[in-house]
């Protein structure tokens, strides 16, 4: 299973065996039952695992679901980084970034679906600072990617700051609607338009 993967580069070795094992049962009982009618008692059930080893491992059901938040947030980027450095220029990275983005939420769903709709569950809990650190880390490697003197060049017109929003807005909008079923065509189906509008609005952008 593609989520069993994900846990497993997320958390390797066999000392993180149960940490694994709760998550991906966790994942299905939220995919399931929907992250607010989830209990750790249902997790349990699901997992074949006591409480205590649950609550050793994450406190709360909040712990639990912080975890696949950033499970989802490392292994997306990390997809997306090994994608980069193949790219020559500006125009290939935007496509990188795009087409890796969509081809990770079709491969994962479940975990694209916690971390699309479950941020400000995040924001408002005691992991709110591990991810601001996160997401200002993720941004600050793709600035920085985006000023490389391969890169620099086509986008130098544009602020740095607002690059990851114009690279990513428009996909990550479009892929939550998705996800909500408020649109029927799965971001898939409209990858290379998504990419091509993406880099049409970095060329036409005027300040």
């Amino acid at each position: 299973m593609k989520e069993q993967a994900l846990l497993e580069r997320i958390f390797p070795s066999k000392k993180n065996e149960v940490k694994r094992a709760i998550l991906y049962d966790a994942l299905k009982c939220f995919t399931q039952f929907g992250a607010d009618s989830t209990t750790i008692e249902m997790i349990k059930q699901q997992s074949n695992m006591s409480i205590g080893s649950i609550y050793h491992h994450f406190k709360n059901k909040e712990g639990i679901l912080a975890a696949l938040f950033f499970a989802a947030i490392d292994d997306l980027n990390h997809v997306r980084e090994q994608q980069l450095i193949q790219s020559h220029n500006s125009k290939e990275s935007v496509i990188a970034v795009i087409f890796s983005y969509i081809d990770w939420i079709d491969d994962h769903p479940h975990f694209a679906e916690i971390m699309l709709t479950r941020e400000l569950d995040i924001m408002h809990s005691e992991h709110a600072e591990s991810f601001k650190k996160r997401k200002s880390m993720y941004r600050k490697r793709l600035i920085n990617w985006f000023s490389i003197p391969q890169n620099i060049q086509d986008v130098q017109h544009i602020p740095k700051e607002l690059i990851p929003s114009l690279v990513l807005g428009v996909t990550e909008h479009y892929a939550k609607s998705w996800l909500l079923g408020q649109t029927k065509s799965p971001p898939e189906h409209l990858k290379e338009e998504l990419a091509l509008m993406t880099w049409g609005l970095l060329e036409s952008y005027q300040f």
